[in-house]
């Protein structure tokens, strides 16, 4: 059986070359990069490491003038020599015009399949040859990570159940109250080391909206032994660190991701909360990821008082750089309000739209579905920012 071979254009963004390696993959790919592309830090630099992983081989790029049709249309019959038996696929997608018309008229001239993908409309355009046999634009969040190198470690909980989605609703839906609650239980565990799958017994002054929230909390099986007190107080045991994480926060990723799901526009592995990404001796840990038409969006969740914090949007950009840097989108999401008088808070939303951070406050969430949907590539309307 003739092997695959991948003929691409390296000139532009390169998710639309890793799509159709990903999708077909080749036992070869032959790049055709412009002069610039080849720069320290360009295109090729970031094309080279993933498609090693896709590919059995990738050969050497043939290096072109990005406005010269004749050097394009050399270096692809060139190739193409090279495997005369292989079965082709050309992907014209990324790249100059130039380019693109010269290696489309070489597939013509040597009856070559020919793609262009449009990752705005998630369309394969069959510019001649024969149609892909399957869905390009499909990618998980596990394979996208997997693009650039990292492995991802497992979410703590991927599947959880009403009981624990209505806690989550709940806790979003009363910024306030959700607030209070979360302080007095810091409080009450401040000094004390809370293990995994270890019982702790504590009390909190609690409202009668917090108490509440601790009913719902025993309802999803975070704590139990419920025992009101006078005073408005209130004494329970927390079942473990887990418990602990959620009511502290954790809660707010999950409920990002409820939102994401419900929307019914994502697969079940186009979407992930709470998971991490090791690199460089550190865990990167991820809140949310959705993966839609080969990009992925990326969201750190705040419930602490002042989410409003500069280390928050450098920790979002340092991650997003290990993972496609500007091709990544990005997104705070808190369940606070900020106050845009404040000149700290004002300096905080010039320094987010300058990393370009969309933030998501609390006034926001009956929009989120719109909001994920908007910056996952999902609506007529691009992102707020460009990728690349």
């Amino acid at each position: 059986m003739p092997p695959t071979a991948l003929m691409i254009l390296v000139g532009g963004r390169p998710v639309p070359n890793f799509l159709t390696a990903q999708f077909l993959r080749p036992e070869i790919i032959a790049p055709i990069a412009s002069h610039e592309a080849m720069r320290d830090g360009e295109a090729w630099s970031k094309h080279q490491p993933v498609l090693h992983r896709l590919a059995t081989k990738v050969l050497d790029p043939m290096v072109v003038d990005a406005f010269s049709y004749e050097e394009t249309h050399s270096a692809a019959s060139s190739f193409f020599c090279q495997l005369p038996s292989a079965n082709w696929i050309v992907n014209v997608t990324c790249a100059t015009t130039v380019m693109s018309i010269a290696a489309y008229e070489v597939a013509k001239e040597k009856g070559l399949s020919c793609w262009y993908l449009d990752s705005d409309s998630r369309r394969v355009t069959v510019l001649r040859g024969a149609p892909p046999g399957g869905e390009v634009f499909r990618v998980s969040v596990s394979d996208y990570i997997e693009w650039y190198g990292r492995k991802i470690r497992p979410q703590a909980l991927e599947s959880p159940d009403e009981a624990t989605r209505k806690l989550a609703r709940r806790l979003a839906s009363d910024a306030t109250q959700t607030t209070l609650f979360r302080q007095s239980l810091v409080k009450a565990v401040s000094g004390r080391r809370v293990r995994e799958q270890e019982a702790s017994k504590i009390e909190i002054e609690v409202s009668p909206e917090g108490m509440g929230i601790i009913l719902a909390a025993q309802e999803a099986g975070l704590v139990n032994e419920v025992l009101p007190l006078n005073n408005g107080r209130c004494q329970f045991v927390l079942l473990g660190a887990h418990s602990l994480d959620f009511l502290n926060g954790g809660w707010l990723e999950m409920y990002v991701w409820i939102v994401a799901s419900e929307t019914g526009l994502f697969a079940p592995d186009e979407l992930c909360f709470s998971f991490k990404i090791p690199a460089s001796g550190q865990e990167n840990e991820i809140d949310f990821a959705a993966a839609s038409a080969g990009t992925l969006l990326i969201a750190e969740c705040k419930t602490d008082a002042n989410p409003f914090k500069s280390s928050y949007l450098d920790k979002l950009t340092a991650i997003a750089g290990l993972i496609g840097g500007n091709f990544v989108g990005k997104m705070l999401v808190t369940n606070q309000t900020p106050d845009l008088t404040n000149s700290g808070v004002q300096g905080f939303f010039s320094q987010a739209e300058a990393k370009r951070v969309v933030v998501v406050t609390q006034n926001e969430f009956p929009n989120l579905a719109t909001i994920i949907k908007k910056e996952s590539g999902l609506e007529k309307n691009r992102p707020k920012y460009f990728r690349g």
